[in-house]
């Protein structure tokens, strides 16, 4: 169970690869057609064995373009994981057919070794807030856990 685990991690982008992803992700916004009015990354939260990043932003474009830049997320070359957070998609006006898309996504990369052995400690609660459930493993064997928070997809190629 723990190599699988360490496999599935090692399929998240790394802290190196982990700038080249965020541009990458903006660059298929843009070639998308989509206007990128606000694309800022904030500070990456280390927690038990991966680290998440938030994106805060505010894209403008047609349904068509919203749809054919999550399909290009889709199709980019590493894992890409996003979870929404106060995500709102509104028209932009009363007669304009153009959709506003506001808010705050996470993106997620795996911690190297030396990282993970200075974020058990490190961590806000120790908690990971990805909504997906994590096996723990104890004297009496494996427990299941979920922990909250919404996840919007994964994408992979």
């Amino acid at each position: 169970m723990e190599v699988m685990l360490q496999q599935m991690l090692r399929q998240l982008p790394s802290k190196n690869e982990m700038p080249d992803l965020i541009v990458d992700v903006s660059q298929t916004a843009l070639a998308s057609g989509i206007n990128n009015e606000l694309f800022q990354p904030g500070a990456e939260t280390m927690l038990e064995f991966y680290a998440e990043k938030p994106i805060a932003l505010r894209m403008v474009g047609t349904y068509h373009q919203f749809g054919a830049f999550v399909s290009g997320v889709a199709s980019l070359p590493r894992v890409v994981i996003m979870t929404m957070h106060d995500i709102s998609l509104k028209p932009r006006g009363p007669n304009d057919s153009t959709l506003v898309l506001e808010g705050t996504v996470k993106t997620y990369r795996y911690l190297d070794e030396e990282e993970v052995a200075g974020a058990g400690s490190t961590a806000s609660n120790g908690v990971p807030s990805d909504g997906l459930v994590h096996q723990q493993q104890s004297a009496s064997g494996p427990a299941h856990r979920r922990h909250g928070g919404p996840v919007a997809g994964v994408h992979a190629r």
